[in-house]
């Protein structure tokens, strides 16, 4: 049986409500996360990332991604997040991070946040981390073409097309198989980077994929 393709209301509805009683998808859950995931996606941006510019994580739950960073002494970061308990257990466990000034964590969905980040903030990298497979394609598109105005370096940790999630039987995902990286790449981005991201092989054939403008 094949799982239901969500729209943009159905989506959003399952991502915000996520609690730490919820049977799945708890931020709690993320919180306790082995950092082995954070270490390699740093491993791969390390040399793209610039003092000068903003960093965004689309999608950044409770933060513990951006919070690494922070600890690298990186600062000027950007987490976007629909689930307010897990920005809520983010703030109360990087207290640093979420109180520094030259950070900001807005509470919403990508659709409706990333047009009011349009004010003169220069972003350099943006990153998801299996995120993009759980938006609808609107939100996902819509997403895409914000990068590909905004950004220079796109980096997603993200199934691909033809690939399965295993286990995959809670219901929350759209058809995560066709991420529209073409979207980035008709904007003037070349993908540099396509391969195994190994630290998430036991939920699933995770990919990384970074793409790089090369032209405007």
């Amino acid at each position: 049986m094949s799982e239901k393709i969500y729209n943009t209301e159905d989506s959003r509805g399952f991502w915000m409500t996520r609690t730490n009683n919820s049977p799945n998808n708890r931020p709690v859950a993320y919180a306790n996360a082995t950092l082995d995931r954070t270490k390699e996606l740093y491993r791969y941006i390390e040399d793209y990332i610039d003092s000068e510019y903003h960093i965004i994580e689309v999608g950044c739950n409770v933060g513990r991604n951006l919070n690494y960073l922070y600890s690298k002494d990186v600062r000027k970061l950007i987490g976007v997040e629909i689930n307010p308990e897990a920005l809520k257990m983010g703030s109360e466990l990087y207290v640093d991070m979420f109180n520094d000034s030259s950070s900001l964590f807005l509470n919403g969905a990508a659709g409706d946040i990333l047009p009011t980040l349009n004010n003169g903030r220069s972003i350099n990298l943006c990153f998801t981390m299996a995120v993009m497979i759980h938006m609808s394609n609107e939100e996902q598109d819509f997403t895409m073409k914000w990068i590909s105005k905004n950004c220079n370096i796109a980096c997603f940790i993200e199934l691909v097309e033809g690939q399965k999630r295993l286990g995959s039987t809670s219901g929350h995902f759209h058809n995560p198989l066709d991420i529209n990286y073409n979207i980035l790449v008709d904007a003037g981005f070349k993908i540099t980077t396509q391969e195994k991201f190994k630290a998430l092989q036991p939920n699933g054939p995770y990919t990384i994929t970074i793409l790089k403008r090369c032209r405007r």
